[in-house]
């Protein structure tokens, strides 16, 4: 297997610079705003785009729930090993989604770097799944030998709504291009994926306490009652208390319908009474809700409860990640190393004696 193309170099695009004209031509007059254009190739890292696109396609992850576990531990050992844990864009997968990530990311890495025997079986695996979970691309834009990239990008446009996705989709159709040996033809719109892709990336590779940053501001939030303020403030160690100490018999029904939600979703409210918010997080939450006096008693209760089971939400992914096989694996097979090790030392020491 040859070790080229999108998989190995990246997605190759060609960005235009504008330089001064230093040496205009024989017998030319040089003007003060002169410019020359010069076009570089720059190859962009795909690894996180194929990988959020992968992980949300129903049929590739029905074809990984059919994987072995001893293959999905392998990939999982070899996730650990790779240098793709960008903290933000593992931050944006649910569960389900960072455990096919893993997957996928083994499975890439085995495809850099793996031996060649392993690493042909792994592509192999990889483009046949894609090649099931995208059957459409091959129907609606491969019928001829070259598709204009307006074409694939108006494709992709269906796939926007969720953050980062339509670049992923474009990604997945770079690589069946390549594949099926169809050439895409760029156009000006394709100039400026070198750009979108180059942010993306730069976001996923961050951490979540960089990228998630606040710089919303309400105007109402100025306005808030000085004295609704301060009982909000007071309430912010036990957050959860927040509701009970607002709401009278007329507003009962509010709690109740807050307790019904939970149940719609599965689980009681009380999971999340022994959640607590930071000053901080208390602060950025009064300033994008802009609360005002107790007639906004409503969306600060709702916007509270969304932030308190968030984080319960978040620790319990936390937990699950850290429950992973691979990771315990990989630990009981260092302590056996070491073990190991100094079965040896203690061994040449009684030899000497």
């Amino acid at each position: 297997m040859k070790k080229t193309g999108i998989i190995f170099n990246g997605l190759k695009v060609r960005q235009k610079q504008r330089q001064i004209c230093e040496e205009p031509e024989e017998n030319a007059i040089r003007e003060e705003n002169a410019y020359e254009v010069k076009e570089k190739e720059v190859c962009l890292d795909v690894t996180y785009f194929l990988t959020f696109a992968v992980v949300h396609n129903p049929v590739c992850k029905g074809k990984m729930k059919q994987f072995s576990v001893l293959q999905i531990l392998h990939y999982q050992k070899l996730f650990e090993a790779s240098k793709y844990h960008g903290e933000y864009f593992l931050s944006c997968l649910g569960y389900e989604e960072y455990y096919y990530a893993q997957v996928v990311l083994g499975m890439l890495f085995e495809i850099r770097e793996g031996e060649k025997k392993e690493a042909k079986k792994s592509y192999e695996s990889l483009i046949e799944m894609i090649t099931a979970g995208w059957c459409e691309v091959r129907e609606e834009l491969f019928e001829r030998p070259s598709v204009k990239f307006h074409k694939i990008q108006e494709w992709a446009g269906l796939y926007t709504e969720q953050p980062a996705m339509g670049l992923s989709q474009l990604c997945i159709v770079y690589l069946l291009a390549e594949v099926f040996q169809v050439k895409i033809l760029p156009d000006t719109n394709s100039a400026l994926l070198f750009q979108c892709m180059l942010d993306r990336n730069t976001i996923w590779n961050s951490p979540k306490a960089e990228v998630m940053e606040y710089p919303f501001q309400n105007a109402k939030a100025e306005q808030k009652s000085m004295e609704f303020s301060r009982i909000l403030r007071k309430q912010m160690k036990y957050p959860y208390r927040a509701i009970t100490g607002f709401l009278n018999k007329k507003e009962e029904e509010f709690d109740y319908y807050l307790q019904n939600l939970f149940h719609l979703g599965g689980i009681d409210r009380n999971v999340i009474c022994g959640e607590k918010i930071d000053k901080q997080t208390f602060e950025i939450l009064t300033e994008l809700g802009g609360f005002e006096n107790e007639q906004s008693l409503k969306e600060y209760v709702y916007s509270l409860y969304i932030v308190l089971l968030s984080q319960y939400v978040s620790k319990c992914l936390n937990y699950l990640k850290v429950q992973n096989p691979a990771v315990w694996e990989t630990k009981r097979m260092e302590m056996q190393d070491r073990e190991e090790i100094l079965l040896k030392k203690i061994a040449e020491l009684e030899k000497r004696s």
